[in-house]
């Protein structure tokens, strides 16, 4: 099996949704534990089994690492495990509704994988699952069906269908988005609808906690907060997507606006394996950015008054073209293992309100 990790840093965050669209509830997948089998097939598995539940559109997907970086629990942490009633409760206090946990292994000869779906509301485990196979080359397939059983076959779709290509209308009106928002105005394709997700860092208590409903982990004074939009439009290979971004400019033609364009599969913070893209920093240069190498590549820079347009394209080979006034980077190939990335648009929210004046998305 090929383990791939992407990591590159970015800052999302989570808030109401601006979209009439009902929010899908929250599952996470814990990573499975191992036994008696090659030490990487537990991670790969992993993966694949997130990828399943995914699949579905019935849940909005959460690694172990999502949650950690959530909660701010320690690694140490983690290594528990979280099926005891405090874990799941706190699960619950963060808007996740269910727990996938499981471990694979083998007896024998055979091989097994067992899964148990947790209700967090109630803090009992809903569903225990053992599925069986004669070899390794099989565990992949076994995975796929055991998550298929775990969840109802109506859950999960039969094969990974590509969605079908919006409609791009000849024109494309500017829309007011009321109530808490990034943006004075946003043009974007009629058939696109946005999520809306907030991340704030209280300075006093020196940690970052998503914006909930139930008031769990909600900061009041000290924010220092990213917001972030994404569509629920997926990108297929062979896409581009233009992004131009207008800044407003402070009194004195002062200006530190910092924006994130980038293609996603899953909310997550800093670390995620599905994202890829540009950071416009505070001294107005676009640059690619990822966590193991830093600044990869500049890709233009902001001159205060004019507008910043960049585009991302996903090649038909996987990997992700970014081009803007200043050159062009092409990425390796990149591993979207939750589904087909969308765009996500994020910026960070300053003392005297959101910087960004208009956004427009085209193809």
């Amino acid at each position: 099996m090929r383990r791939v990790s992407f990591l590159i840093i970015t800052l999302l965050c989570l808030l109401p949704s601006i979209s009439p669209a009902k929010e899908l509830p929250k599952i996470a997948v814990w990573d499975l534990t191992s036994g008696d089998i090659q030490g990487g097939y537990a991670q790969d598995l992993t993966l694949i089994l997130a990828s399943e539940v995914s699949k579905a559109g019935k849940y909005e997907v959460y690694t172990q690492e999502n949650v950690r970086t959530l909660a701010g629990w320690t690694a140490e942490r983690m290594t528990l495990g979280c099926t005891d009633t405090k874990c799941l409760t706190a699960l619950g206090q963060m808007d996740i509704s269910k727990l996938i946990s499981g471990r694979v292994g083998r007896i024998g000869k055979r091989f097994s994988i067992s899964l148990s779906l947790f209700d967090t509301r109630h803090a009992r485990a809903e569903k225990v699952i053992s599925e069986f196979c004669q070899s390794e080359d099989e565990l992949i397939e076994l995975m796929q069906a055991a998550a298929r059983k775990l969840l109802g076959e109506a859950m999960v779709s039969p094969s990974p269908q590509m969605p079908a290509q919006p409609q791009i209308p000849p024109t494309r009106p500017s829309a007011k988005i009321s109530g808490e928002h990034l943006y004075d105005d946003f043009s974007k394709w009629d058939s696109s609808k946005w999520e809306g997700n907030k991340w704030c860092r209280n300075i006093s208590q020196g940690k970052w906690a998503p914006r909930v409903k139930n008031g769990y982990a909600r900061f009041a004074i000290d924010d220092y907060c990213w917001g972030i939009i994404r569509s629920k439009i997926f990108i297929n290979k062979g896409q581009t997507v233009t992004v131009t971004l207008t800044p407003r400019l402070r009194s004195g033609g002062i200006n530190d606006d910092r924006a994130l364009i980038f293609f996603s599969t899953t909310w997550v913070r800093y670390l995620s394996p599905d994202a890829i893209g540009l950071v416009l920093d505070d001294s107005g240069v676009v640059k690619v950015w990822s966590l193991e190498k830093g600044d990869m590549a500049k890709i233009g820079t902001y001159r205060p008054g004019s507008a910043i347009s960049v585009s991302l394209t996903f090649n038909d080979d996987g990997t992700i073209t970014m081009r803007g006034g200043g050159g062009t980077f092409k990425t390796p190939s990149a591993h979207f293992a939750y589904g087909l990335p969308r765009i996500v648009i994020g910026e960070k929210d300053s003392s005297d309100g959101f910087d960004l004046h208009t956004v427009k998305i085209s193809q």
